[in-house]
């Protein structure tokens, strides 16, 4: 985004170390710190660092410490980060298939797919091929079974493949992670009609020594939308 002096207390700020002249093609390190402002760092949200592409900057990595480009990343109070590396490209592709044996498939539908050239491709009563993309968000595919607890499914997509008989699927979501920032691919049951419309939770979280801890709910529609409340900011007295 362009830069703006905009109440760099509230947006953040961002510094370079060392600074300087430096000579073309020599080996360097840098650090960069990003100190967030009272606006923070959204749930979800994430700092994109980008590199002129007229550059003998090579691509970093994350899992060799002697290696060109190696690089890490750490949160002053402790917050757990993650990191990646995607070049000019900013999408996942998710084209996959999966296969089901010991059931059959009636119907389904795609979730979130805002790309008419991709969605599913193929479908029989045991098979389907589909192509996606994500950028961030997520998307997902609808299955109705013709028995709710026989069979198993086995997917294959680029990134990973697995399998779960049908009846471990259940409520609580089944993950296969993927690598890279929270990309996964996730198996949850729903119920074939949605009745249930309040949900009362109970949580115990940590607050911060220090500054603001910020509490807020995110709520997932059975249609893939997503909605956030605004936060509640405790500190201690």
């Amino acid at each position: 985004m362009p830069f703006s002096g905009y109440r760099p207390d509230l947006m953040g700020s961002a510094c370079v170390t060392p600074s300087g002249k430096f000579e073309a093609g020599s080996m360097q390190s840098f650090a960069l710190v990003y100190t967030a402002g009272t606006f923070g760092i959204d749930d979800t949200g994430s700092i994109k660092i980008g590199f002129r592409f007229a550059t003998d900057f090579g691509p970093v990595q994350f899992t060799d410490p002697k290696g060109q480009g190696y690089t890490t990343v750490a949160a002053s109070n402790g917050a757990t980060l993650g990191a990646e590396y995607r070049g000019r490209a900013r999408t996942t592709t998710w084209d996959g298939s999966l296969a089901i044996t010991g059931n059959r498939i009636l119907k389904a539908a795609v979730v979130n797919n805002w790309n008419l050239d991709r969605g599913i491709q193929q479908q029989s009563e045991t098979t389907l091929a589909w192509k996606a993309v994500t950028t961030g968000n997520y998307g997902a595919i609808d299955l109705w079974l013709e028995t709710s607890n026989a069979g198993t499914l086995a997917f294959k997509t680029a990134l990973m493949s697995g399998h779960s008989a049908v009846t471990d699927i259940g409520a609580e979501t089944r993950i296969f992670e993927a690598g890279g920032l929270e990309r996964a691919i996730k198996l949850q049951r729903l119920p074939d009609v949605m009745t249930e419309r309040h949900l009362r939770l109970q949580r115990t979280t940590k607050i911060r020594q220090r500054g603001d801890t910020r509490l807020f709910v995110r709520v997932q529609q059975e249609d893939g939308h997503r909605l956030w409340s605004s936060p509640i900011y405790i500190f201690r007295g």
